[in-house]
């Protein structure tokens, strides 16, 4: 079995690994020259380093990207740090942290002993944890994060200043848009699990490093290969005229629009499926994007004094734009690495408004603003505004999202964007990969593809 991967991203490295695993030949198409998509190492002028092109966090709830590192060999255990769930500001005004204790124990104490939080809001958090395990009562359809969590009684100030944070670090997509489904997904598998579940995971080593570096040689053959196009035959697929058995579309979603749309004209697609492919593309142009923009400062010595997560006071009217900030000092192998912080940006709309130089002084002033002791923070020596304008699709309520099957004979696709049940996040990505990669398994063994 011959089959074509085009896109490298986790999604794609994911399902290129999968069939690999069950004995395919697999050839990755990826337009870049490095693995990892939208999570990815590169090289930094600036810093005169190569550095992630984002700081990412995984969750202990990531099982399916977990077991891909271990079937690969890799100890995640040494790749990442793990540590319990804390989410605390840099002043501690604000601190919500969770224990060893077995569910649901962990978020009794966690919210027993959490700090900046009213009796009545603690109250609150707790009638959400009771809701993530009330089945029989979902969130209405069309329901957004907002209206889920006044429906539960959450104060404006719990929903700015603990909610907010949370929604658009899992969804990049404010509370007033954002999907309660997917939200509520997303907390179920972490804070309404176990406590491995919801620890979080930092990469110690780069992104490409992390794991898509590691694929066989055998697999990475078209790298910096950007695909022209596809034709789909009912006994084979082209890609720019390289024939396979099969293949996994596994780009974002304007690169998945432009190859499905250079297929030559009358592509054959399954009988009676020529409504499918119009419902298909459509449902591809109705995604819309929000941008994520990390700013990498390299400090003059680590800065130490610091946590390796906290949270930013967000306040836009005050031009605060910054939500999270990362501090390499406390888990970083490399020794370079531990002079970096990272300031993240979700739902960066309102920051890309803004001069690249006027950015970035905004987020400096609103570092040295929370951090309170000018002397406490490291002299800057270098930095870098990296911004991906299309991070990821706004995970809004009612989005139809295609599942890994095509109406295409031959073809199908995965990644973040497919009808994972999850948002946009590298687990939803793994998930689909491993998904659509079975599924071209399973087809071409039914019908005795060599």
């Amino acid at each position: 079995m011959k089959v074509a991967v085009i896109g490298g991203g986790w999604a794609g490295s994911s399902a290129a690994w999968t069939l690999y695993r069950l004995g395919c030949q697999v050839h990755i198409f990826e337009s870049s020259h490095v693995l990892g998509g939208r999570a990815r190492s590169q090289y930094s002028k600036r810093l005169n380093i190569t550095a992630d092109n984002g700081q990412h966090i995984l969750l202990g709830a990531y099982d399916h990207t977990l077991r891909l590192m271990q079937e690969m060999g890799l100890d995640t255990d040494s790749l990442f740090l793990r540590l319990p769930l804390r989410l605390c500001t840099l002043n501690e005004d604000i601190d919500f942290r969770l224990g060893r204790l077995p569910a649901p124990l962990h978020l009794a104490v966690g919210l027993l002993r959490s700090r900046g939080f009213s009796w009545s809001d603690k109250w609150g958090l707790a009638k959400v944890a009771r809701a993530l395990h009330d089945t029989a009562r979902p969130p209405q359809p069309g329901c957004t994060v907002s209206q889920w969590l006044e429906r539960l009684g959450q104060s404006p100030r719990i929903q700015a200043q603990f909610w907010r944070p949370l929604c658009i670090a899992a969804l990049n997509t404010p509370p007033g848009q954002a999907s309660a489904e997917l939200f509520m997904a997303v907390l179920r598998d972490s804070l309404g699990s176990d406590a491995r579940a919801c620890d979080i995971l930092l990469p110690k080593v780069g992104l490409t490093q992390l794991w898509p570096e590691h694929l066989p040689s055998a697999i990475r053959r078209h790298l910096g290969h950007t695909v022209r196009q596809l034709k789909t035959e009912p006994h084979a697929v082209y890609v720019d005229d390289h024939g396979f058995d099969a293949a996994i579309l596994a780009t974002n979603v304007p690169s998945a629009l432009r190859i499905l749309q250079s297929q030559p004209p009358r592509t054959p697609v399954r009988p009676g499926a020529e409504a499918e492919v119009e419902s298909y593309i459509r449902a591809l142009q109705a995604f819309d994007y929000a941008p994520i923009a990390t700013l990498t400062l390299r400090l003059e010595r680590p800065w130490r004094r610091q946590a390796p997560i906290r949270m930013l006071h967000e306040n836009v009217s005050m031009g605060h734009y910054g939500q999270w900030l990362f501090n390499r000092a406390t888990f970083g192998l490399v020794p370079e690495d531990q002079h970096l912080v990272h300031i993240v940006v979700s739902d960066a709309g309102p920051l890309l408004r803004l001069p690249r130089e006027t950015a970035v002084n905004a987020l400096l002033e609103q570092l040295r603003a929370e951090v309170g002791a000018p002397d406490d923070l490291p002299a800057v020596l270098a930095h870098e505004l990296i911004i991906e304008k299309r991070a990821t699709f706004l995970a809004t309520p009612g989005l139809p999202r295609p599942d890994n099957a095509t109406p295409w004979p031959r073809l199908w696709t995965a990644g973040d964007w497919t009808d994972t049940g999850y948002p946009a996040v590298l687990e939803g990505a793994v998930r689909s990969g491993v998904r659509a990669a079975k599924a071209v398994h399973e087809s071409l063994a039914l019908n005795g593809s060599h």
